[in-house]
């Protein structure tokens, strides 16, 4: 796919919010669990914090996104979103593969590896 300067910037920007809005749940999710078993609630306080702030940065450059599509429909075709949804898929992968990492030798009380695998792909799917 030739791109140009300006599908470039679009797919940077696609990518940016991929990887905050994906790379980073599976690790709050594991966090998030402590809290509802009563534990580490300072941790689970800065968790939640910096599941607030990722939101925020996620909901902030979607909009920039949306904002760049609209300003530059001839940019975004077939070949465009295809390779969107090819990053989606990768950042998705790797992000399940982390929490096979991190749940391979100890799976935390009441926390589903698959549940929480799924719950990654519902994140890449918004």
């Amino acid at each position: 796919m030739a791109t140009t300067k300006h599908k470039s910037f679009g797919l940077k920007l696609a990518k940016g919010i991929l990887l905050e809005g994906v790379s980073l749940f599976g690790s709050f999710v594991m966090l998030k669990n402590y809290e509802r078993l009563g534990k580490y609630l300072g941790t689970c306080t800065i968790n939640e914090w910096s599941l607030r702030d990722e939101s925020l940065h996620v909901m902030g450059n979607a909009w920039l996104f949306r904002t760049w599509c609209k300003e530059n429909p001839q940019e975004v075709n077939d070949d465009f979103k295809k390779a969107i949804y090819e990053m989606a898929r990768e950042i998705t992968k790797l992000e399940q593969n982390f929490i096979d990492f991190a749940m391979e030798s100890y799976t935390p009380p009441k926390l589903n590896r698959q549940d929480v695998k799924n719950y990654i792909e519902h994140i890449a799917d918004r």
